[in-house]
């Protein structure tokens, strides 16, 4: 965890939508994403999602991530997001293969997670770190 980091909440109906193209880049966020992340629609368009990638996230994550929705599947799972300032925020976040009009890509629709959630897997997002340090 960063030094006197920051837990920005989400709200109980929050929902954070974002699109990307197959090679990860933001072409649609909401409001939602916007205002629980400080960066504007303009400043993440045409951006790396990995924009918002915590560095105490691991690695092996996305790369799971990256080979289900690959793969044409449906990927689940725990994510801590830097904000814009540093601050960090936790979602459950799922990640759809999508054809849209925009072309092909991938739509991510977050919600937040539970502190019993975040908890279990910033332990465990610790631990996977560790090992790929070493």
């Amino acid at each position: 965890m960063i030094d006197e980091e920051k837990r920005v909440a989400l709200g109980e109906k929050s929902l954070l939508v974002s699109e990307t193209d197959l090679n990860g880049i933001f072409r649609y966020i909401n409001d939602d994403l916007s205002l629980i992340s400080g960066y504007s629609e303009a400043e993440l368009i045409g951006k790396p999602h990995d924009i918002m990638r915590h560095p105490s996230m691991p690695r092996s994550v996305f790369q799971e991530m990256r080979s289900v929705v690959e793969g044409g599947r449906i990927w689940k799972g725990f994510v801590k997001n830097m904000t814009k300032s540093g601050d960090c925020f936790w979602v459950f976040m799922t990640v759809f293969p999508i054809d849209s009009v925009n072309g092909e890509g991938y739509l991510a629709v977050r919600t937040k997670a539970s502190d019993e959630e975040i908890a279990r897997y910033e332990a465990k997002y610790e631990r996977a770190l560790i090992k790929e340090t070493q």
